[in-house]
């Protein structure tokens, strides 16, 4: 596994994709919640969201009292939606996704952003 501050940078199809590994001290259902849940993204997250949990769903990007500084986002689409192993969605033109998976220390966070 890559250094905490190593990042992944590649291409795929002409498109910048950089990808973070990161070994975390919190089972894969905690770190869903801070993926998923308004109050936990406000903490951490530029543009907190409120989704549709699926697959062709939308995402909204937010602004609240908690994260009053956040830019303004067209909406964006949900295209992996597997709890609590598997997120991913549209962030203006990006892509982020977000892999889940057990380890002994909690989980193996894997974000790749295309």
């Amino acid at each position: 596994m890559p250094d905490a501050a190593d990042a992944v940078l590649q291409d795929h199809e002409g498109r910048s994709v950089l990808r973070f590994e990161r070994t975390l001290a919190h089972p894969p259902e905690r770190v869903w919640r801070a993926l998923t849940e308004r109050g936990e993204l406000t903490g951490w997250h530029p543009t907190p969201f409120e989704m549709e949990p699926e697959v062709g769903g939308t995402v909204r990007y937010v602004s609240t009292d908690e994260a009053p500084d956040a830019p303004e986002m067209p909406d964006g689409e949900v295209t992996d939606y597997d709890p609590p192993r598997v997120l991913g969605y549209t962030w203006d033109e990006d892509r982020l996704r977000w892999e889940l998976r057990p380890h002994d220390e909690g989980c193996v966070l894997v974000l790749t952003h295309t």
